[in-house]
């Protein structure tokens, strides 16, 4: 009975005081509420983000990437190694017999948000002629693919939705002059935030002599393995 008691009055207390700690009383709870509105936030960003990178391409596919680098954009690999990495045991290959793989290159141009028009980056990768094998999801929805050998550009969906000056029509100004952008593609993953356009024009253009990286299909997914004993 006691401790009934004393729940009562310190109940009691509490409720009395309420008129005089409402204003205190909002700040915690409005200050909750938007640490869990954020939290809950960042963690569909991080899930989302996992999803779409356990969808993007198939699971045969591997990057190859040189030694010592964090990231695909800081990797290096010349063209007499893309060529070794590329004719490597193991590398699925297509009906002519040449590997389904292909040097990468990745380069951030600036941009602006369309929404606000804040500053951002946006990813311009290369796109070969493995390119619809590597990625059997890309396909055209707008205007028309680039033509290999020339400066043109196609964008992503996503990006096209999302910055400024990267429309049909729009120009990108790359070392070497004007780009325009002849189409817009999608492929249901991450590249759709991206600019695409054709591998050894893009390299003549920004003056790269190396790749920064190797995509390639394994014809198992133990294709790379070094057998046993070696």
């Amino acid at each position: 009975m006691n401790t009934l008691r004393q729940i009562v009055i310190v109940s009691a207390l509490n409720f009395r005081s309420l008129r005089s700690r409402l204003w205190q009383s909002l700040v915690i709870v409005v200050g909750m509420a938007c640490v869990i509105g954020v939290l809950l936030s960042m963690l569909s960003m991080t899930e989302g983000l996992h999803d779409a990178y356990l969808n993007t391409g198939d699971p045969r596919d591997i990057f190859v990437i040189s030694a010592g680098a964090q990231y695909e954009g800081a990797g290096s690999v010349s063209r007499d190694k893309a060529r070794i990495i590329m004719d490597t045991p193991g590398v699925a290959r297509a009906q002519d017999g040449s590997a389904i793989a292909e040097p990468g290159l990745e380069l951030s141009l600036p941009a602006h948000l369309r929404k606000n028009g804040a500053r951002a980056w946006i990813i311009l990768r290369n796109l070969g002629p493995k390119g619809a094998t590597l990625r059997p999801e890309f396909h055209m929805v707008a205007g028309r693919m680039f033509r290999p050998g020339t400066h043109e550009l196609i964008v992503g969906v996503h990006a096209n939705d999302q910055f400024q000056g990267v429309a049909v029509g729009d120009k990108v100004i790359l070392p070497d002059g004007a780009w325009p952008i002849v189409g817009v593609y999608a492929t249901g993953d991450l590249r759709d935030g991206e600019l695409l356009g054709d591998t050894e024009t893009l390299m003549l253009s920004v003056r790269h002599k190396t790749y920064n990286s190797v995509l390639l299909r394994l014809g198992s997914p133990d294709g790379l393995l070094p057998s046993a004993g070696h």
